[in-house]
């Protein structure tokens, strides 16, 4: 995709032709569509509140969890992530606040585009994060070996519940290889 836009493909064409998957292409397309078309107030209620107000949160339970774990060589990681949730929560933050209510001018009706494009925004990252969850392949961290008897009970039991049209994906940590 990157190649076809260097080429001077259009984003939206681009997409077309890479074949994006639709919520790949409805998040794109939406934010590049706002960025580069809406007026300045809904841009900065979408950067606001789509980012600015939001990744501080998602980050610091990231932060967490790789503190818990804590190796010292994810101590130059740990810190930038810090740094960054810092300052989007205590300066970004703010900083994007304030320049709403002075891009808004206290006009209900800005006021009401700003909210409404950040929640079709939010809507359009739930959407894509939801689709890249279910492209995520679980690879377990031990396996448990099954012999030949319980093999042919164990594939049916899988196979089952792959054709539960409820299941997205079924991950095991069963090695069927065991002789």
């Amino acid at each position: 995709m990157v190649s076809l836009i260097e080429k001077g493909t259009h984003w939206r064409e681009a997409l077309i032709e890479v074949q994006a998957p639709k919520e790949i292409f409805d998040f794109v397309d939406f934010s590049l569509t706002v960025a580069t078309e809406a007026p300045v107030h809904i841009v900065a209620g979408v950067f606001t509140f789509g980012r600015e107000d939001l990744i501080p949160d998602l980050f610091i339970e990231i932060v967490r969890g790789l503190s818990k774990n804590n190796d010292e060589k994810f101590d130059d990681l740990l810190y930038y992530l810090e740094r960054h949730i810092e300052l989007d929560g205590d300066e970004h933050g703010p900083m994007a606040l304030q320049m709403i209510q002075e891009l808004c001018e206290n006009d209900s009706q800005k006021i009401g585009e700003a909210v409404a494009y950040s929640q079709k925004a939010l809507e359009h990252r739930l959407k894509l994060w939801d689709f890249i969850s279910t492209k995520i392949e679980w690879i377990p961290l031990n396996s448990i070996d099954i012999d030949n008897e319980k093999k042919d009970e164990v594939i049916g039991f899988l196979d089952s519940l792959e054709d539960d049209e409820d299941v997205q994906n079924v991950f095991s940590n069963v090695n069927l290889e065991v002789n």
